[in-house]
């Protein structure tokens, strides 16, 4: 009768434990997509681009191809510099993530995040998708392909 209650006990903890530990894993992404989104539009006119060198090491190469050409497509790193501006990116809310799995090994996800640029007055919708890294890398994601789409204001 004494290990009724322990198996009760460890029958709940193996049952609540997953949903903990994915729970923690989520927040972690949420927070690493908000930072590294928040570091790459935060553009200024007044710094040199090889100081984004370490935002770029949390692209691909693909990616990292597709916001220097949303930055720069449309003349948008010209108005910056010409207007001296420096970019205030404002979440709209958190991260969402669509789906996940493994593929090749490796856990991935794909999110969702709408980013308001109050500078170009406008709402990005960015969908990413994002790589979990392996080995002694200093951030725990790569995102390995990006789509922007322009969202009408509210």
């Amino acid at each position: 009768m004494k290990s009724f209650p322990l198996c009760s006990a460890l029958l709940l903890f193996l049952c609540l434990a997953p949903p903990v530990i994915h729970a923690e894993e989520n927040d972690l992404l949420s927070q690493w997509v908000t930072q590294t989104l928040i570091n790459t539009l935060s553009v200024s006119y007044d710094k040199p681009l090889s100081a984004y060198e370490d935002v770029k090491d949390n692209y691909s190469i693909n990616a990292w191809e597709g916001i220097t050409g949303f930055l720069g497509g449309g003349g948008n790193l010209d108005k910056i510099r010409s207007e001296k501006l420096t970019l205030h990116p404002a979440l709209e809310g958190w991260p969402v993530t669509l789906a996940s799995g493994k593929t090749s090994g490796m856990n991935y996800w794909i999110v969702n995040q709408v980013v308001f640029i109050p500078e170009f007055n406008v709402r990005l919708n960015f969908k990413l998708t994002i790589l979990e890294r392996t080995g002694a890398s200093e951030d725990p994601y790569i995102i390995q392909s990006l789509k922007i789409n322009v969202l009408p204001n509210i």
